[in-house]
């Protein structure tokens, strides 16, 4: 068969020139390039074909850095961003928008302490620094909220509580799991956190003990920019996502997507280096 010539051309054309190949093999030089056009168009049906499945299985969350990435890992190839955003394009494949969003509340304080980090999120390590905050989610079955931490070195959510209540709870409890999985140095670490109720509560207070903790000046929300980027990107790819619509017609659909989005995040989806946040945590924990 000349499947087999047109093999051979490709495994010894480093070493021989492709005239003295034809030769050799009895093949003319159209039949050759005919095969090289159709394997060229099997390629891209692959291609093209990989970019849906992960599309599809990422809930249209990737977009053409991230999906290069991820191509190119899962088919061991070197296909550019240029080619992908232009399948992407051709087959209709959108990701997903970020849609910027802030509700600002009102406080009773009992206790505030300055903005110590002034936006310096800089870290050689995890359990450095970290932020955190709670957000609004609207169901058919009324609100959720979520309370979550993030380290700002892995950028990885280490800690998360979803309740029908924006209260103490939430965030006492988010806190408390926090501590409870990771063996930290409480005066090693600084906590960077709005001038919500809880966190200017002395209850809050008595649970993060020796933490440095700092807070967002009135008004100033990239103070804390690492929780809000995280907010945004979760909003995005699974709140406002359109193929996650129904999930958040009930509050059991609203939590399993949640949960399923948060893990998704920190072990799945990968950053524009091609490693996910636990895996960065992990390292660093490693040392």
């Amino acid at each position: 068969m000349n499947l087999a010539k047109y093999l051979t051309i490709e495994e010894l054309n480093s070493k021989y020139t492709i005239k003295y190949l034809y030769k050799i093999l009895e093949l003319n030089r159209s039949s050759y390039y005919n095969y090289l056009k159709i394997k060229d168009i099997d390629r891209d049906l692959e291609l093209i074909d990989t970019i849906k499945t992960i599309a599809r299985e990422f809930n249209y969350t990737y977009g053409r850095k991230r999906m290069t990435i991820e191509v190119n890992k899962r088919l061991s190839s070197k296909f550019n961003e240029k080619k992908i955003r232009r399948i992407m394009i051709e087959e209709d494949i959108v990701c997903v928008i970020r849609v910027k969003k802030r509700i600002f509340k009102k406080s009773s304080e009992e206790y505030v302490v300055e903005n110590i980090l002034s936006r310096d999120f800089t870290t050689s390590r995890d359990n450095e620094k970290i932020s955190t905050d709670v957000t609004e989610i609207t169901t058919g079955e009324g609100k959720l909220y979520l309370g979550g931490i993030i380290d700002m070195h892995s950028k990885s959510l280490v800690s998360y509580k979803i309740g029908k209540r924006n209260n103490n709870e939430l965030v006492f409890d988010t806190f408390k799991d926090f501590i409870n999985k990771n063996n930290i140095c409480f005066s090693s670490l600084t906590l960077q956190s709005d001038r919500g109720f809880q966190y200017t509560s002395y209850g809050f207070k008595q649970i993060i003990q020796d933490i440095t903790h700092s807070m967002n000046r009135p008004g100033h929300c990239p103070d804390n920019s690492l929780i809000e980027s995280f907010w945004g990107t979760f909003k995005s790819e699974c709140y406002y996502n359109p193929y996650l619509k129904d999930s958040f017609k009930t509050v059991e659909g609203a939590t399993k997507a949640i949960e399923e989005y948060i893990n998704f995040y920190n072990n799945i989806r990968i950053n524009l280096k091609g490693t996910t946040p636990n895996q960065i945590r992990s390292n660093s924990l490693n040392l």
